[in-house]
């Protein structure tokens, strides 16, 4: 069993998460996991000590102990020595929950200009693309969760690597050669012709449970799809939400 190494992918949904995590599980060594619930469980576990159960007998020790261990409880069955686990990881209170159990801690940036994600988001619901923007960039919106966790990584000057998705599709190789020298795990060489649908220990994405098919992946080829924003964004959108992202 091997003495596992936890990472963190933080990166804006629609900028090719569950394609980099395909492609590096084609090593045996390394896991990448899809959406984590990680974080949730942090949270719903330090709110015990909210509870009236808990005051009565206070012992802290008890419950850091199993955050301190909650990574290795929650992957204990991954015959895996690298795991990179993706969630909004660099949010401001997910963030402190790691500070205290990970004292070195790499986090994998995923980037793609914002308004190209909407834009993927949207045509898929073509007919609502104010509706949407508003859900997703709306508070605990699953993209402005992410953007605001890329955000404070930035300012609270973790240690990250910037993944372009730009550079993921268009120069696969020696982009993932680039993120495993970041994270001093051996290069390997990608199987194009071997490409699969994400999964972890056999379990994969089900989208039905959403309201749109999100992490299905081209297995014959990797291609960059440019989109035209405008044929799915309004400009008024691409100018609020323009105004709204990071330069990386």
């Amino acid at each position: 069993m091997y003495s596992k190494n936890f990472y963190f992918l933080c990166g804006l949904p629609r900028a090719g998460n569950t394609l980099l995590g395909s492609l590096l599980n084609q090593n045996k060594n390394i896991q990448v996991t899809g959406w984590s619930i990680l974080p949730l469980l942090m949270a719903n576990i330090y709110k015990i000590k909210e509870t009236k159960h808990f005051k009565n007998f206070p012992y802290h020790q008890g419950i850091d102990n199993f955050l301190i261990n909650i990574f290795h409880i929650y992957y204990s069955n991954v015959n895996a020595q690298h795991i990179i686990d993706r969630a909004a990881w660099g949010s401001e209170s997910t963030l402190g929950f790691i500070k205290n159990i990970m004292p070195k801690r790499k986090f994998i940036i995923l980037y793609r200009p914002l308004i190209e994600c909407l834009a993927s988001i949207v045509k898929l619901f073509p007919n609502e693309p104010h509706s949407i923007c508003e859900n997703v960039m709306g508070k605990d919106g699953i993209v402005s969760n992410n953007l605001n966790s890329i955000k404070n990584l930035i300012k609270e000057k973790e240690n990250y690597i910037i993944i372009h998705y730009n550079d993921l599709v268009k120069n696969t190789q020696a982009t993932v050669d680039k993120l495993l020298d970041f994270l001093n795990i051996p290069k390997f060489g990608i199987d194009f012709n071997n490409i699969k649908q994400l999964s972890i220990q056999n379990t994969f994405y089900d989208d039905s449970h959403l309201s749109a098919n999100f992490h299905t992946i081209r297995t014959d080829e990797i291609k960059q799809i440019k989109y035209d924003v405008e044929k799915y964004l309004p400009i008024e959108l691409i100018d609020k939400y323009s105004k709204l992202d990071i330069k990386l």
